[in-house]
């Protein structure tokens, strides 16, 4: 039976290289984290064609403010625990925000970069209004 004993005892005489194995796993987990945070971006867009004008400026004004004053991460599991998926269409957009600005706060710098060059290429008012805020993308 192969146990870590064993694999330890390898590794130690340079038998086994487990850096390489170390690698894809790093590279695995890093390609898990792009494709969630992707599929979270998806989400955020298609949330945002049903929402109503007011909605999309208070959705605006916190996208800026996440962006600008990121949280700590324990806000993170905050925003998770204060989630409320009962009621009607109207009362999903805080949801949607709550999940929002924690789906936000665990993206890398490149992915809140990429999600605004999105934005601004698909909303022009959403590019006018980062303009006005000083925010360059």
């Amino acid at each position: 039976m192969w146990d870590a004993q064993i694999t330890r005892l390898l590794v130690s005489e340079g038998v086994i290289d487990l850096s390489y194995y170390h690698a894809q796993l790093r590279l695995r987990d890093s390609g898990r984290a792009i494709k969630r945070c992707s599929t979270q971006q998806l989400c955020i867009l298609s949330w945002r064609e049903g929402w109503s004008p007011d909605q999309l400026v208070t959705f605006n004004q916190t996208l800026v403010e996440e962006y600008i004053y990121s949280g700590d991460q324990s806000d993170l599991m905050d925003g998770l625990e204060n989630l409320d998926l009962s009621g009607n269409g109207h009362e999903m957009f805080p949801c949607q925000l709550r999940l929002f600005r924690a789906w936000f706060k665990s993206w890398t710098a490149e992915d809140k970069q990429t999600f605004l060059r999105t934005l601004t290429s698909m909303d022009q008012d959403f590019a006018q209004f980062l303009q006005l805020r000083n925010v360059v993308v």
